[in-house]
């Protein structure tokens, strides 16, 4: 099985490819649970056939608090697979004065949203029948079912969540026991959580990229790194990035002392990094120079990213701060130089 047809990232997937790099049970199992392109039925598919197919592990995560250390990968993965199962027969069973209703999420290059639908249903199937049947936007892929009982106080208290495609079959969990299962699972629900690994990928510091999240969210920024090793909540990556002078007015930044510029920050997770491809625009083009000098293009001389870095703030702050929709008499009487190539533009 090739498990790099997993990989979320279309340059780590190619470049695992590229250089035969061989998966371990571990670390298969990861990538198919970190893929969010397949079905959960998919996984359960996939994690049986490492059982069967693959060399069992002892996980070893350097974490001495971890409860799973010195414990057999398939055997704790086995218990895995029943767990959710047995959260999914107690979520679509009727029943027990618990209800259903849904959420749809939409998703696009630019946004993200959940619109929450204030319909309620008795039953599982007819709440996804009702999914199934509504008619949504090209952005709409998923949705979120709610299981829910009502209690004394008249307050609806939440049995976990399942995500769902608009084929209704299941993609993803949020697991919710309120009985004496909550300690027997509290550490096997999060037992991919609880890991560390460390994959090759092509990125070389320099390099600008952008996090591949579920929702296409296109910030570029500028690696220098990946953090030191942890749990998966560290599997993280890097670098410096933009603040994006679109996102507040001028105004307001020059009021309150916001800052505007550029930051290090760090993103999660590095296995859903992908070169950024796209042309950097705006602000975004102080990443050129910064990539240049991480990449040791000017050697130790700082002289070239320092002015091209000060012109290019200066020419955006000029672009954000340039009137508009005024007539060319009324700016050079403010003592203004018309500019009509840009005023045209705006127009």
């Amino acid at each position: 099985m090739d498990f790099s047809n997993y990989i979320n990232s279309v340059d780590i997937r190619d470049y695992h490819r590229k250089i035969g790099y061989e998966y371990n049970s571990i670390e298969a199992a990861w990538i198919v649970w970190e893929c969010r392109s397949i079905t959960l039925s998919e996984k359960y598919n996939a994690w049986k056939w490492i059982i069967n197919n693959m060399p069992d592990q002892i996980i070893e995560t350097g974490n001495n608090k971890n409860p799973f250390n010195g414990e057999s990968f398939h055997k704790i993965l086995n218990k895995y697979i029943d767990m959710q199962n047995e959260f999914i027969d107690d979520f679509i069973r009727d029943g027990e004065g618990c209800f259903y209703t849904y959420s749809v999420i939409s998703k696009s290059l630019e946004a993200y949203a959940e619109f929450e639908r204030h319909t309620f249903f008795s039953r599982w199937l007819e709440c996804v029948d009702a999914i199934r049947n509504e008619e949504l936007s090209e952005y709409t892929k998923l949705a979120t079912v709610y299981r829910m009982k009502p209690n004394a106080k008249e307050k609806f208290l939440l049995k976990g969540f399942i995500e769902i495609n608009l084929e209704g079959q299941i993609m993803d969990l949020n697991i919710y026991f309120d009985d004496d299962r909550v300690d027997k699972y509290i550490d096997l629900q999060y037992l991919f959580e609880s890991l560390w690994l460390e994959f090759p990928t092509p990125f070389k510091k320099g390099d600008i990229l952008y996090i591949k999240e579920i929702f296409e969210h296109n910030n570029p920024f500028v690696m220098t790194d990946l953090k030191i090793r942890g749990d998966y909540s560290d599997m993280s990556i890097c670098g410096y990035e933009m603040l994006d002078s679109k996102s507040y007015s001028l105004v307001e930044d020059y009021k309150t002392s916001r800052f505007m510029g550029i930051q290090y920050n760090e993103w999660w997770n590095y296995m859903n990094a992908e070169y950024y491809k796209n042309e950097l625009t705006g602000i975004n083009r102080c990443l050129i120079p910064v990539s240049n000098c991480l990449k040791g293009e000017y050697d130790d001389d700082l002289e070239l990213l320092l002015t091209s870095y000060h012109r290019i703030i200066m020419e955006e702050i000029y672009k954000a701060t340039k009137p508009i929709n005024i007539l060319d008499e009324y700016l050079k009487r403010a003592g203004i130089e018309p500019d009509s190539k840009n005023e045209k533009e705006s127009v």
